[in-house]
């Protein structure tokens, strides 16, 4: 009788239990269900207001596991469908600011934050399979879809970049362990051993680390199919030139680092996306937008390599990366199937050994350099 009592409590206050707090400023647009520690809240933001998620109790604490049975007594007792789908979308921004919190810590591994990040891939499913029932059953939910997908994109671009900026940290721990055994590799085999299996570590680390990115990117991009269909046509097309214009512009910004023909060449498909939706040709504008949008996610993905690699240099003991090759390394992606104008990784590469060797022959190589 008494574990009765006790469960029906816990049940009773599962609904208000939430170790997350949602902190919002805005004005009054969409009506979105946030939780605190005492009550449940309503709190009203605009859809272009940012919303910051403090992550409360995070993967490995002890009530987490609670927490987490909170929100589905929450979910199971929320039955308005949008309220639900927005609801799931809401704990789905909580798993990403908890990720984002454990991965702070340097020593953490991928495997510390599974718990949140399977969750996260849950939510944005429950989120999306309730759209899509509801349109089943005749329910016009097109707009409803059209919000969450936006929703999805803003906390897949935050879970990618945390989920990156992971890698990169384990990326520059397998450089500086690599240099230590290099280092040492001739006077003491011991600790060539030691830093061998510690360099073991890492690399799986990174292995499992790619996998979960992976997996990852491919459940967004599975749930974002899903909420297209829903969305229609149109309103899929024209979340896209929007992006793509969003694209563009950022492109403009960085001068110096991107061909003016690049530049060029991604606003004319921009434009020819604007002008096919306003004819009512979505396929068409879907099609152009997101070819745009994908050549300047290749022309930055190939900078981001590039700073990576001339970063992962500089980290090494002993290495410097001289200052003239750093300033003239400029990276450009490939567009129409050629590569224009790019230097690239292997030949920065290249470049700063050609320094490094300048720099070892003497006055020879230098004048030689000169004329």
């Amino acid at each position: 009788m008494k574990k009765l009592f006790i469960f029906g409590a816990i049940l009773l206050s599962a609904p208000f239990v939430s170790f997350a707090q949602v902190t919002a400023t805005g004005t009054a647009a969409v009506n979105v269900t946030a939780t605190t520690s005492v009550a449940t809240t309503t709190v009203a933001v605009s859809a272009s207001t940012t919303v910051a998620v403090d992550p409360g109790l995070v993967p490995g604490d002890f009530f987490y596991p609670l927490s987490l049975f909170g929100e589905k007594v929450n979910l199971f007792f929320t039955f308005n469908p949008e309220k639900k789908a927005r609801l799931h979308l809401e704990y789905a921004k909580e798993r990403v600011a908890e990720i984002k919190e454990v991965l702070k810590n340097p020593n953490a591994k991928i495997q510390d934050v599974a718990t949140a990040k399977d969750n996260f891939a849950s939510q944005i499913s429950g989120a999306s399979t309730i759209v899509k029932s509801e349109k089943e059953k005749g329910v016009d939910v097109a707009g409803l879809a059209s919000d969450l997908s936006v929703e999805i994109d803003d906390s897949s671009v935050e879970i990618k970049d945390v989920l990156h900026a992971h890698q990169n940290s384990i990326v520059q721990a397998e450089n500086e362990i690599r240099a230590q055994i290099e280092a040492v590799a001739s006077s003491n085999p011991a600790k060539v051993q030691e830093l061998t299996k510690k360099l073991g570590e890492i690399t799986k680390e990174k292995n499992d680390t790619t996998k979960e990115e992976g997996d990852t990117n491919a459940n967004i991009s599975d749930q974002q199919g899903v909420l297209e269909q829903v969305m229609g046509a149109e309103l899929s097309a024209k979340k896209h030139v929007e992006e793509a214009i969003h694209l563009n512009e950022q492109l403009g910004e960085m001068k110096g680092q991107v061909s003016e023909k690049q530049v060029e060449q991604i606003k004319k498909q921009t434009e020819q996306a604007k002008e096919a939706m306003q004819k009512g040709n979505f396929e068409e504008a879907n099609r152009i937008s997101n070819e745009a949008t994908q050549k300047v996610e290749e022309i930055k993905a190939v900078q981001e390599n590039e700073r990576e690699a001339v970063s992962a240099s500089m980290s090494v003991p002993g290495r410097t990366t001289p200052a003239t090759v750093t300033a003239g390394i400029r990276v450009e992606s490939t567009v129409g199937g050629e590569v224009r104008g790019s230097t690239g990784v292997k030949q920065g590469e290249r470049m700063m050994e050609s320094v490094g060797g300048k720099e070892k022959s003497g006055n020879n190589e230098t004048n030689a350099t000169d004329r």
